[in-house]
């Protein structure tokens, strides 16, 4: 089934969801070396988390580690 189009023909759900994370998200972009995301992956995957929260959780821990809390 077809989602609803609006006027502009963009998806109405797109464009809500794009919003909301504008609103609630930064991005990040950072270049690895190649293959790396693959084993970023495996082991987030492992760990039933995604990419993105995989990485965050380790930020957020090493960040913990050394005293200076940022979340």
């Amino acid at each position: 089934m077809a989602r609803a189009k609006r006027a502009d023909g963009k998806n109405a759900r797109t464009v809500a969801s794009n919003k909301y994370q504008k609103e609630n998200y930064d991005r990040i972009n950072i270049l690895a070396p190649l293959n790396y995301k693959d084993k970023v992956k495996e082991f987030a995957e492992k760990s039933d988390m995604s990419i993105s929260a995989y990485i965050i959780k380790a930020v957020d821990e090493k960040i913990e580690r050394e005293g200076s809390g940022c979340r």
